[in-house]
């Protein structure tokens, strides 16, 4: 079990500790009623935490920075790639306790965009605006002269 689902199954255990001071056997049978309403929303529990697990995913790339962790999954390599990409100061990032690095969506962005591959299409649409400007130049020169 990793640190993070601990931490939710801690969390989780606290929830449910809190329910059942909190509220009389009436209440407490509505809210077991409520959660089977979405077991059977979701086809069962494994469906449901299937879509918890999407949510999540979802839910990590609109943060505007992200840990290693998140840095690594967003942008498909290992955390010691990501480590070695920020070591040799390729990347921006930001440790503003000394210790945990974070990085920005948008400096990841960068990052990816900054050495395209281009398409056959892009590079013949660039040839041929080239060629047009280089005719254009060419027969202003000629018109000078």
């Amino acid at each position: 079990m990793t640190p993070r689902e601990l931490e939710l199954y801690i969390e989780r255990l606290k929830k449910a500790q809190e329910l059942i001071e909190t509220y009389d056997i009436g209440q407490f049978q509505e809210k077991i009623m409520e959660v089977k309403s979405y077991l059977e929303q979701f086809n069962g529990l494994q469906e449901l935490l299937k879509h918890m697990q999407a949510i999540s995913e979802i839910a990590y790339t609109i943060k505007e920075f992200y840990t290693i962790d998140e840095a690594s999954k967003y942008l498909g390599l290992s955390k010691n790639t990501v480590y070695r990409i920020t070591s040799n100061r390729q990347l921006t990032y930001y440790k503003p306790n000394g210790k945990s690095i974070f990085i920005k969506r948008d400096d990841l962005f960068k990052w990816i965009s900054r050495h395209p591959v281009r398409s056959i299409d892009e590079i013949n649409a660039i040839a041929v605006t080239k060629a047009h400007e280089l005719a254009k130049e060419h027969k202003r020169k000629t018109n000078r002269i």
